[in-house]
């Protein structure tokens, strides 16, 4: 029997890491074989093209254009898909991944730049293309932009190039999520959570609504 993938999606703050890893411990509790990983990373590559994309720097000229950042997002996340993700879900093993696509479209095209929706759609179909055997789905964790960049501020490791970008960026980031939903449903179920939950509701809800 062939696993399934649940990505976990929402702006900062909302609250997806430590959803992932309370849905582990519970569900592992009950015998469920769960493989937790995040994007950018997952591999050790892609831990390192993570490391490179979200660093801060000193010169705002030194940071990769959009497109850069697209491709590099999207080279960690083939050599994920591959090399963790469809093994695990051949295990037929539970996946839960902290961010995927969604953040993608919703940083580098919505919020940054939109005339590199072609560019994503070509990337997304080959996604598709490498996962459509097996059953994909989304939660989305919604919360107030605002609310969510004040919770993240308030991390230890709110630290990155993402964290220091202003609340426009969020806003319109916010947006993004909403409107990539109709880019990529094509291979993909979709949910909403409130990200205003306790953690303990928030599981309830996710699992209610995955039926894991």
């Amino acid at each position: 029997m062939l696993g399934k993938l649940i990505i976990l999606e929402g702006g900062e703050g909302s609250g997806k890491t430590t959803l992932v890893a309370n849905l582990k411990v519970e569900l592992e509790k009950e015998g469920v074989k769960v493989l937790t990983t995040r994007e950018p990373g997952g591999t050790v590559y892609a831990e390192e093209v993570r490391a490179a994309l979200i660093k801060k720097r000193e010169n705002s000229a030194h940071y990769p254009t959009p497109l850069a950042q697209l491709l590099g997002f999207y080279s960690a996340r083939f050599d994920h898909i591959e090399k963790v993700i469809i093994p695990a879900l051949e295990r037929g093993e539970l996946v839960l991944c902290d961010r995927f696509e969604l953040t993608s479209y919703a940083y580098q095209i919505y919020a940054l730049a939109p005339d590199l929706h072609e560019n994503f759609v070509l990337l997304h179909n080959q996604v598709c293309e490498l996962l459509r055997p097996y059953e994909l789905m989304y939660v989305l964790l919604d919360i107030d932009p605002e609310v969510g960049v004040r919770r993240a501020l308030t991390r230890s490791d709110a630290n990155t190039s993402f964290d220091e970008k202003n609340m426009d960026f969020h806003i319109k980031a916010h947006e993004g999520r909403q409107m990539a939903k109709s880019h990529i449903q094509s291979c993909f179920v979709f949910y909403t959570v409130d990200a205003t939950l306790t953690p303990e509701a928030m599981v309830a809800a996710t699992r209610l609504v995955t039926n894991i």
